[in-house]
């Protein structure tokens, strides 16, 4: 090989070399300067995925927020509200009951006073009831021991301290007037009660009745034409409207 040859190699091989050492480097510089960019924008990213996170979380805590405070105010509503159906079937349970589901308060002594009072009525003829018939059947005559000969008077002791001796036709108006009027108490009670259940339902429905102004009354003129008697006929309407 020639001398120009063997220059002609070196020269290639040469540049070659320092081509592929310049590629290198700049190859290396290019990977360099992406990194330092991702390290500069690395804390902005950072930054801003933090404040979406945030602005999520109070988005969702907002809406909870609302989403309650909408359940709190429907749950205090229906506990408010009056319903008839409710008031009638807590007067059954218990009297006085619907008359404070109505938020009719000044009811509840009258009804509680009705009670009591029928009660102790019912009691004190239950126990003079009870005192007489004990000694009716001493002065009578007894069909399981005919062997028995009752007395004509016994002595009964009153409520005023004296004694008093009293045949058996006596003690018999004493025990049936007794047991009457025990009986009749409890028709009271009973009557009371009832009349405790409707006053609670009555007074629901008045007041759920609605009187506001979404209900109203149009009368308007109306005119209707009969194309049998080809006649032309006038009245008056008139319209109800409720709210739904």
């Amino acid at each position: 090989m020639s001398q120009l040859g063997k220059a002609f190699g070196l020269f290639i091989v040469l540049f070659l070399g320092i081509s592929e050492i310049g590629f290198s480097k700049n190859f290396r510089w290019i990977q360099e300067a992406i990194k330092v960019s991702d390290l500069r924008m690395k804390p902005d990213t950072v930054v801003a995925k933090k404040l979406s996170r945030q602005a999520n979380q109070d988005s969702i805590v907002k809406i909870q927020g609302e989403v309650g405070a909408k359940l709190d105010s429907l749950l205090s509503k229906k506990s408010n509200k009056i319903i008839p159906r409710v008031s009638t079937i807590r007067s059954i349970i218990l009297p006085g009951w619907g008359q404070v589901s109505n938020r009719q308060y000044w009811k509840l002594p009258l009804v509680a006073g009705a009670f009591v009072s029928l009660g102790l009525i019912a009691n004190f003829n239950q126990e003079r009831y009870k005192k007489y018939r004990g000694y009716y059947y001493i002065v009578s005559l007894r069909p399981e021991d005919p062997s028995y000969k009752p007395p004509t008077t016994v002595s009964v002791p009153y409520e005023d301290g004296q004694i008093r001796d009293l045949d058996v036709n006596q003690l018999k108006r004493l025990n049936d007037g007794y047991r009457r009027n025990r009986d009749y108490t409890y028709i009271g009670m009973f009557l009371a009660w009832g009349l405790n259940v409707v006053d609670a339902n009555v007074s629901a429905h008045l007041k759920t009745f609605d009187v506001s102004d979404d209900i109203t009354m149009r009368i308007k003129p109306a005119l209707d034409f009969d194309p049998f008697s080809k006649m032309l006929y006038s009245g008056v309407s008139l319209s109800f409207h409720f709210k739904k």
